[in-house]
């Protein structure tokens, strides 16, 4: 008979391989969070029905998340993936598990939907994030109901375009979020409250919020998130009519994560915009607000400026220091 490890040890390496994975998941690095948590399969069997769902849980996160900042995701691999945990969260008599899966469900259509260029919204999007949100208060899952509360908000305000209606919700979601400590949901609902601030005219009101949401995602290491926080407070300032305001391009957020071209057309980016690639990567690994907050106010330096070693060879620029300088 095959001896089988104290159930201990493996809860443990279930646990603490969940914090490697988020953590990777974070900083975009989703091939590898996808590696291992596939590699985590026959613990979390040995385990049994909750540890299953959980892992889908994680795994649903890392697609959807790859999906939401690279704009590629796979949708049906994403299906199955919440069904078997459906079926493993009810055998487990999770509530919470449950709440967590049809969330995800649920923004699982919220990523198709950007991925099809916003034309019609998901019939069930709705429904499902607020089954999620019913399950989450029943189990009293209070970071999960903060993240239900926030995509609930992202139907009104994106989806629908109400953000009289989607305010509330995501006003909930940060006040929420905050009481947890739950640093990226709440960086997500103030960035929200931020684009509802500015649609209302009130542009001092929506810098501030995507200035916190910047702080936020720098202070997490949510390394798509930044950039992305870097664009929408860029978007801010030059709305504001601070003409010193530059937008970063698309090739330029390319260090950060590969964006789509649906993504870049739903940004607003062009190519022929200046680049700030090498300050917002500075801005990471410095982590020094002040920085963060100029960069999306002061133009950068042009790329020969990067590095004085660099040669034209044809229509290309060569640097001898490749790949660790940005030219």
């Amino acid at each position: 008979m095959e001896p089988r490890p104290q159930a201990h040890y493996l809860d443990r390496l279930l646990d603490n391989a969940a914090v490697v994975a988020d953590t990777w998941r974070l900083a975009g690095r989703w091939a590898d969070a996808l590696t291992l948590l596939r590699g985590l399969d026959p613990v979390a069997a040995a385990v049994g029905d909750g540890a299953q769902a959980s892992l889908a849980v994680q795994l649903a996160r890392v697609h959807l998340d790859h999906g939401t900042f690279a704009g590629t995701t796979l949708l049906r691999e994403v299906g199955d993936i919440l069904e078997r945990g459906l079926a493993q969260a009810e055998a487990a008599h999770s509530t919470m598990l449950q709440g967590a899966l049809w969330d995800a469900k649920g923004y699982s259509l919220h990523v198709a939907f950007l991925a099809a260029g916003r034309s019609s919204e998901p019939a069930d999007e709705l429904p499902c994030f607020q089954r999620g949100l019913t399950l989450r208060r029943t189990a009293g899952d209070q970071r999960g109901i903060a993240e239900s509360l926030f995509h609930i908000g992202l139907v009104y305000g994106v989806v629908r375009q109400n953000d009289v209606l989607a305010l509330p919700y995501l006003e909930e979601a940060y006040r929420l979020a905050q009481e947890v400590g739950d640093r990226v949901t709440t960086s997500y609902a103030v960035r929200h409250i931020g684009f509802a601030l500015s649609s209302a005219g009130d542009l001092e009101g929506a810098q501030a919020a995507l200035a916190e949401s910047l702080r936020l995602r720098e202070a997490e290491g949510f390394v798509p998130g930044v950039a992305m926080a870097l664009v929408a407070c860029a978007l801010a300032a030059k709305d504001a009519g601070n003409k010193a305001a530059h937008m970063p391009s698309s090739s330029a957020l390319a260090p950060f994560f590969p964006i789509s071209r649906y993504r870049a057309r739903s940004l607003g980016l062009k190519h022929s915009l200046p680049s700030f690639a090498l300050w917002a990567r500075l801005i990471l690994e410095r982590r020094e607000l002040g920085e963060a907050l100029q960069a999306r106010l002061v133009a950068p330096p042009s790329r020969a400026a990067m590095c004085g070693r660099s040669v034209r060879q044809g229509r290309r620029r060569i640097c001898p220091c490749r790949p660790a300088c940005a030219v």
